[in-house]
């Protein structure tokens, strides 16, 4: 069972991308708005099994200069932000929206003289910026802003229903709502690279072309195998993740792709611009490993350079890949989520290990560990650790996806002082492979892990049958 989360940042769990060409599973030989009444919101604080839940990071750099609609400026993601509270005894809201001349933002809630059937005025302190003040607050507060028109027609905010924003006593907070979009939508550009322009497919969430919402700056998660993500004709369908991220970010609900049905419904994400690098197909194996190492039937590494081109494609997706979406896109400038499965997973753990100045959460799905006789195990994960906070996200099938070895390097991670549902997350998938439908299956579970809101409530959650914690 989960919580209010403090999984924070270490689940960006996002999904990985598919594996692809590489072929390879465990060894190579093996083959390849509603609004809300009453008490509604409250929430648990439980995890799975223990008392840390899923989130991102209280306090967490966000906001981007208000009335920018694009371009690279601001420095944070604009989820919410905690602080430290204003004038002293106060408890400070900020809601940041713009409306027009027929709409307002009130608040409603429960606490401090709020309710939920009736709306309490906010003041518009600036240009999309609307604010309220609470004087010595004994406990917290729960609310949600409302979107009213001056005929009193009241929109709730997108995320799921019972999931109420939460402000601590002496707190400022900052809130980025959105009220009316339901569906994210895909861009693809290209980026240069020595081997010639690369591919991009970027996911804009539901709130991105919103007017109201146009001072919002978001997190970036980039993925590996980029062709495999959004596009319904890549391997077993690819992972069908436009339609996970749309019902996550607009509704709170995680989907079964496979059975088209809603696995879960209750939790509220952050929402997160998902960009998918398209791999160098015959250079793919190049490019996703550490060293230089043979792949029985594939490639002979004393005649020829099979694999350790890693570091180097790590190096693109900070200097290329990262500035290029800034540019583009309202995105933030805080440090990114990298995930990917197969090679591209063994490619996560060493770009969060090797990197974390630049990733905050890898999303490490069925990893190749088995490369170079386990050379991540035997030589990386060892090593010098990591020199910023770092949070991970690990798993694997029960069928032919290495699973020992991720249970083991879960182990390993342990013992290097991570701390399970803190920043650290293992999940087994009953009865999977290593193929896209897997991964697809896992994908929305990840994300809502990996971007919880950690200012909002977040239902207790039960895991489906067919996924369990590591073993």
């Amino acid at each position: 069972m989960w919580g209010k989360a403090s999984f924070v940042g270490v689940s960006l769990v996002l999904a990985l991308t598919g594996c692809g060409s590489d072929g390879a599973s465990e060894e190579p030989s093996s083959g390849g708005s509603a609004g809300v009444g009453g008490s509604a919101g409250v929430g648990g604080n439980a995890g799975i099994g223990g008392s840390a839940g899923v989130g991102g990071t209280a306090g967490a750099d966000v906001g981007g200069a208000a009335g920018q609609s694009g371009g690279s400026g601001g420095s944070g993601a604009s989820s919410g932000s905690g602080g430290s509270g204003g004038a002293a005894g106060q408890s400070v809201l900020r809601i940041h929206y713009r409306t027009d001349t027929s709409t307002h933002l009130a608040l409603r809630g429960e606490g401090a003289s709020l309710s939920w059937d009736t709306s309490t005025t906010l003041t518009e302190s600036s240009a999309g910026v609307w604010e309220f003040s609470f004087q010595d607050l004994q406990s917290e507060v729960q609310f949600k802003p409302v979107l009213e028109t001056t005929s009193g027609d009241v929109t709730w905010p997108k995320g799921a229903s019972f999931s109420n924003w939460l402000l601590e006593p002496g707190e400022t907070l900052d809130v980025y709502p959105f009220f009316l979009g339901d569906h994210g939508r895909l861009e693809t550009f290209q980026v240069n690279h020595p081997d010639g322009p690369r591919d991009v497919v970027v996911y804009l969430p539901p709130s991105y072309d919103e007017p109201g919402a146009a001072d919002k700056r978001y997190r970036l998660l980039i993925l590996q195998d980029g062709q495999n993500l959004f596009d319904e004709n890549a391997f077993f369908g690819g992972w069908q993740l436009q339609a996970s991220l749309d019902a996550l970010f607009s509704a709170g609900q995680v989907l079964s792709p496979s059975s088209g049905q809603v696995s879960w419904d209750g939790g509220s994400s952050e929402e997160v611009i998902v960009a998918g690098v398209f791999n160098a197909g015959a250079g793919r194996i190049y490019e996703y490993t550490p060293t230089n190492a043979s792949v029985d039937g594939l490639c002979d590494a004393q005649v020829e350079t099979c694999g350790g081109g890693g570091a180097d494609y790590i190096q693109f997706v900070i200097d290329s890949v990262a500035p290029a979406l800034r540019t583009r896109y309202r995105a933030a400038s805080t440090r990114m989520g990298f995930g990917g499965s197969s090679l591209g997973g063994l490619l996560s753990l060493q770009a969060c290990w090797t990197h974390s100045e630049s990733f905050d959460r890898c999303f490490i799905h069925s990893p190749s560990l088995w490369w170079d006789s386990g050379w991540a195990q035997s030589n990386l994960v060892p090593g010098a650790q990591p020199g910023d906070p770092l949070k991970l996200y690990l798993d694997a099938g029960t069928q032919n996806d290495g699973l020992d070895r991720v249970r083991q390097l879960n182990t390993d991670l342990q013992s290097r002082g991570f701390t399970t549902e803190a920043n650290l997350w293992c999940l087994e998938g009953i009865g999977m492979a290593h193929n896209e439908l897997a991964w697809a299956e896992r994908a929305p579970w990840a994300l809502y892990l990996g971007y919880a809101d950690p200012h909002r409530m977040q239902p207790m959650v039960a895991l489906p049958s067919s996924l369990q914690a590591c073993q």
